[in-house]
């Protein structure tokens, strides 16, 4: 509630017919003015706003503020089943027994037709976008195997060629770890500039995804942080493992090698 009263025993069908409006509402009907108090027609009757309420997601998570309005339940009888919701610190499903237990305490003639808990029922109205965000991660998965397997060859390639320079090096007296070094720069580098050119198309096109995003910025930085340090950390190994494998080998061979 942003202003006035919840609903009260006292709005029943003898009293003067109520209403609570959200933001969206107040807003395109009555702009810049007050709207408690104001009246409007809805199903077939006059209705005082008694209370303003925040604007929620009505149908989908996705959708953008729309005019919305609550009637009390004694003034109109929807033709649609009522649902309760019950919040509980415990395991949602162990309370549902008790809950019809309850209910028919209450009333014998009420009957609870089915039990599920929020986080099912919010699932349902995600499950296409579930489905999307499932298949974007396995196809990033397969789409980072792939990269891992691609620089991991070029890097042996790339180290494979450069044996007897290796060699060379090695006969003139540099270490191993400078050798590893060596090709671990360079292959920095070539990440850094891989990385950059590979952020900046992310930033461009991450607009397109906000509408399958809850609850997370398209900007996140976790993300954007963490995808970078993951592929750096390939490269590093994909580049040690085959300038490690190059350093072991005799200089002499190597120098005979064409």
């Amino acid at each position: 509630m942003l202003a006035g009263r919840d609903f009260t025993d006292q709005d029943d069908a003898g009293a003067p017919s109520a209403a609570i409006v959200n933001e969206a509402f107040a807003t395109r009907f009555w702009p810049g003015q007050e709207a408690l108090g104001r009246r409007f027609r809805a199903r077939g009757e006059w209705r005082t706003v008694v209370a303003v309420a925040r604007n929620g997601k009505y149908n989908r998570l996705d959708e953008p503020s729309r005019c919305f309005f609550y009637l009390p339940y004694h003034q109109y009888v929807p033709d649609l089943d009522l649902s309760i919701c019950v919040r509980t610190s415990g395991p949602p499903l162990a309370l549902a027994k008790a809950v019809q237990q309850t209910v028919r305490d209450l009333d014998p003639a009420l009957s609870v037709l089915g039990t599920t808990t929020m986080t099912h029922h919010t699932g349902t109205v995600l499950f296409a976008e579930q489905i999307a965000s499932r298949l974007l991660a396995f196809l990033g998965t397969v789409g980072l195997i792939l990269a891992s397997l691609g620089v991991y060859s070029v890097m042996a390639c790339a180290v494979g060629h450069r044996t007897q320079e290796f060699g060379v090096r090695i006969a003139l007296g540099a270490r191993s770890g400078e050798i590893v070094q060596l090709v671990i720069r360079q292959a920095l580098v070539l990440a850094a500039a891989g990385l950059a050119f590979g952020v900046a198309i992310a930033l461009a096109v991450t607009r397109f995804l906000a509408s399958f995003l809850f609850g997370v910025s398209p900007f996140d930085l976790a993300t954007f942080v963490g995808v970078p340090l993951v592929l750096g950390a390939l490269v590093l190994l994909a580049g040690y493992v085959p300038a490690r494998r190059a350093t072991r080998v005799d200089p002499v061979i190597a120098l005979r090698a064409e």
